[in-house]
């Protein structure tokens, strides 16, 4: 397993996990974690222009 963080602005809020087997995560290790990590970056980010353009959050994401 792979797991990159997921911020909300300064709070860490989660994760974004890749599963596969250990001999493909050792294959191609450089770039999936590359591309996990600009998937969680992409998600913070839309985590924070939610948070700038809403009021009130949807309920999954008012708990973080």
């Amino acid at each position: 397993m792979l797991s990159v963080p997921l911020w909300r602005g300064s709070v860490l809020v989660g994760s974004v996990s890749l599963l596969a087997p250990d001999a493909y995560l050792q294959r191609r290790a450089e770039r999936l974690a590359d591309t996990t990590m600009d998937t969680a970056a992409a998600l913070s980010r839309h985590l924070d222009h939610t948070r700038a353009q809403r009021q009130t959050m949807p309920i999954l994401l008012q708990a973080c």
